[in-house]
């Protein structure tokens, strides 16, 4: 069984991340931590006039350190186990993404409603 959650936020534009990820070695269930980093995803732009058209680039995950029980993992993991992990890597980051700017939009709106409160003449 393969799982992963956030542990700590990333940054929009590229985060530095955690998950942790389960393996199966024979009988034993490995809670694995791993460290990683999501490169910046920009979609391009796939239609309209050719010279405003640009292809997808970014959105690489590269692991930077798997550790278990807080000390270094010398085992390998599978090509399955490796893209489970990129792909989660890529959640993880969009999920901070996503409430970074949920966030901002909250700030935003606070910003302006105190804003009006301080126009206003009593």
């Amino acid at each position: 069984m393969s799982y992963g959650r956030l542990k700590r936020g990333g940054r929009p534009g590229g985060s530095s991340l955690s998950i942790t990820f389960c393996v199966e070695r024979g009988e034993d269930e490995l809670e694995l931590d791993i460290d990683g980093n999501v490169t910046s995803y920009d979609p391009g732009r796939l239609s309209g006039p050719p010279e405003d058209c640009y292809p997808p680039e970014g959105g690489e995950a590269e692991i930077e350190s798997v550790t278990l029980d807080g000390k270094r993992w010398d085992g390998t993991l599978t090509k399955e186990e490796l893209d489970a992990v990129e792909e989660q890597l890529r959640e993880a980051a969009q999920d901070a993404y996503d409430a970074a700017m949920e966030d901002a939009a909250e700030a935003a709106a606070e910003a302006r409603a105190e804003a009006r409160y301080d126009d206003y003449d009593y």
